[in-house]
């Protein structure tokens, strides 16, 4: 079974987004948007609650596979 970090990162990729782009689409602004996401894929941080919906929507995955 494919780990979130690794889910997170290849739905990213498929759909031909930087970090940076997914980050500002989750509402983080500047350079927090691209480190937000860098630190979510490198295991470092969890998705926060409150960006679960959001996230799973972008990446076109069920909400349920990011917890």
């Amino acid at each position: 079974m494919i780990d979130t970090v690794a889910l997170i990162r290849s739905a990213r990729t498929a759909l031909g987004l930087t970090q940076q782009q997914l980050g500002e689409q989750l509402g983080y602004t500047g350079r927090t948007a691209e480190l937000m996401i860098q630190s979510i894929e490198s295991g470092r941080r969890k998705v926060p609650r409150d960006k679960i919906k959001a996230l799973a929507d972008l990446l076109r995955l069920d909400p349920m596979r990011l917890l």
